[in-house]
């Protein structure tokens, strides 16, 4: 009866520990976005699990350990530490250390560490676009490889809820969200998330 207690709460401290060393991201907003459902002003914190959408006409970026993700009005995604579940509308993915995403079929994983790529499902379809770097293609068989400069699209039943933007409005977005991906101190040091 002990070792079995014992046992118990050395699983719960175990699960304890792996949370609290979860690494959150920074996510900066331009418009209305949510996580979980709370409205964010400015930034937040934005931790493994968690869910972020963005209105019709805002969008956000997400900075984490090597990573930038710029997230398109109308995407809704759930964010983890290695990746992240897009629901519906665009990221564009610049990483440094394998960042992917997942579809609800299809998985995108750069196939080599560094990469820029872009991934929208819109109203039955999914794009996946290499900008830079290849990237590997899997829904659960044997992956597929896209190289640089090259884009995929696959039809699919799935629907969202936004009707489809123009790229204009998307070129736009890229443009104007607030990307706090380089910082400056004081004295005019460039600070970047890539570089320690």
């Amino acid at each position: 009866m002990r070792t079995a207690s014992w046992r118990c709460w050395l699983m719960i401290l175990s699960a304890a520990l792996v949370a609290a060393q979860a690494k959150p991201g920074n996510v900066v907003v331009n418009g209305q976005v949510w996580v979980n459902g709370q409205a964010v002003e400015h930034s937040s914190n934005l931790f493994p699990g968690e869910e972020l959408r963005t209105a019709r006409d805002s969008s956000a970026s997400i900075t984490s350990d090597g990573t930038m993700t710029l997230v398109s009005p109308g995407s809704t995604l759930a964010y983890q530490e290695t990746y992240l579940n897009l629901t519906c509308g665009t990221v564009r993915v610049e990483t440094r250390r394998g960042f992917a995403v997942h579809d609800r079929w299809l998985t995108v994983t750069p196939a080599t560490p560094q990469a820029k790529f872009e991934v929208t499902q819109a109203n039955q379809r999914l794009t996946v676009r290499a900008l830079e770097g290849a990237l590997a293609l899997s829904n659960g068989a044997s992956p597929f490889a896209l190289k640089a400069g090259e884009s995929r699209e696959f039809q699919n039943e799935f629907r969202c809820s936004f009707s489809e933007l123009s790229p204009a409005a998307l070129i736009t977005t890229w443009a104007i969200t607030p990307i706090p991906f380089l910082f400056t101190k004081g004295d005019r040091e460039t600070l970047s998330p890539f570089e320690p």
